[in-house]
């Protein structure tokens, strides 16, 4: 049995722009069998979670009449779903194309915006881009283009003049293997980092993660970490937000009783004006010299 897919194909017209939001006949973004187009590349998740994820809201996209299909309206999709704290089950009519597609999957499966929504991401350079993420390699050998039999869930199988689609399945012969691994625990790996053997980010994330180690892990080394080089972030005058799925902006320095005001992304950095002690001594910084916003000094770094 063939391997399913999911892709943006054309518009209700047959055209590639011009056309009403949303899918208007239940084609315009699609489930279907494994095909030849010309396929050149694949491009494999390196953390199978992710692919998994990924494959799911391709499936979601494909599956309703929310999204359609066009490239002047491209951006409308990951647009949406930016606005949405990477929330991928859209609510309004919007559209997007084949490679736009992929590339607001990617950024709702890592919760951020890993490649910009109003950037430049097309078939052509989508290698380029996939690569310079860290999250995938790339198999280009005949077993992958040539059949369905090798390909896994949240393949990304791309012609780089003419078109990219997404495995939502596994063949035949690329069984999922769960990998045996050996992970160090998380006080081990935090003297390791700090002593600098993981190297920087963003690099030391991508490479926690090929070793197996999730988000929440990750999360936990850097604060061992900060324990470990002894920074008090009372003393710090800027830091990056640490938090995989964003960090909430509060008018009060407590999660009881305050107004979210805005959600900054993983890696935004922030300007200390002043802290403030919550409930428990939970120790918040002022980002704003002029506005009461504040955020848990615990998910920064």
């Amino acid at each position: 049995m063939a391997v399913q897919c999911g892709w943006a194909a054309i518009d209700e017209r047959g055209r590639a722009s011009g056309g009403a939001a949303g899918d208007q006949t239940g084609y315009e973004v699609r489930l279907g069998s494994w095909y030849k187009f010309g396929q050149t590349e694949v491009f494999r998740w390196k953390d199978r979670d992710k692919a998994k994820k990924y494959a799911e809201i391709i499936k979601y996209w494909c599956s309703g009449n929310y999204v359609g299909y066009d490239q002047g309206q491209r951006i409308t999709l990951g647009s949406w779903c930016k606005a949405h704290n990477w929330n991928y089950k859209v609510t309004a009519k919007v559209e997007t194309d084949c490679s736009r597609m992929v590339a607001d999957a990617i950024n709702c499966t890592m919760k951020r915006e890993v490649l910009p929504v109003t950037g430049i991401f097309w078939t052509g350079n989508l290698k380029t881009e996939l690569m310079k993420t860290g999250l995938f390699t790339r198999y280009y050998a005949q077993k992958y283009l040539t059949s369905d039999q090798y390909l896994m869930i949240g393949d990304i199988i791309n012609n780089p003049s003419a078109h990219v689609i997404s495995s939502l399945g596994t063949g035949s012969k690329a069984a999922e293997k769960t990998p045996v691994t050996t992970k160090k625990p998380v006080a081990t790996i935090a003297k390791e980092v700090a002593a600098g053997k993981w190297g920087v980010e963003p690099q030391r994330t991508t490479r926690l993660k090929a070793a197996g180690y999730t988000d929440a892990e990750i999360l936990q080394v850097q604060k061992k970490v900060n324990e470990i080089l002894g920074k008090p972030k009372t003393t710090l005058k800027t830091a990056k937000v640490i938090a995989a799925q964003g960090l909430r902006v509060r008018n009060k320095p407590t999660t009881t009783g305050s107004t979210i005001i805005r959600v900054l992304n993983y890696g935004t950095v922030v300007t200390c004006y002043g802290t403030a002690r919550g409930p428990g001594a939970t120790l918040w910084w002022k980002i704003s010299d002029s506005r009461p916003e504040y955020v848990s000094a615990d998910w920064l770094y």
